[in-house]
């Protein structure tokens, strides 16, 4: 082989190796944006399951505190009110 075949094929394997580089590079690109994404999209489905438990959590708590009040409202209104008048009017519990 002589000198000029040897260069020829230099050139020829380095437009070879850059050609395949740039393709793995360029399609490296696309699968870490594919990655991303879908990672992305689990951790927005996650925020929104937890998001929708915490919904659940606070309408109960809701709920409960509401009928802790209006039990406490009926045991007010069941027991007596005091007598303004007389002296224990004026003597606090």
């Amino acid at each position: 082989m002589n000198i000029d075949n040897m260069v020829m094929f230099n050139f020829i394997l380095t437009v070879v190796l850059a050609f395949i580089t740039y393709r793995q590079h360029v399609v490296g690109g696309f699968r870490r944006e594919r990655e991303i994404e879908e990672t992305r999209q689990e951790i927005r489905n996650n925020m929104d399951y937890v998001n929708g438990r915490l919904d659940n959590l606070q309408d109960r708590i809701d709920r409960d505190m509401f009928d802790l009040y209006r039990d406490l409202q009926d045991v007010q209104d069941k027991n007596p009110k005091k007598n303004p008048k007389g002296i224990n009017s004026r003597i606090p519990f």
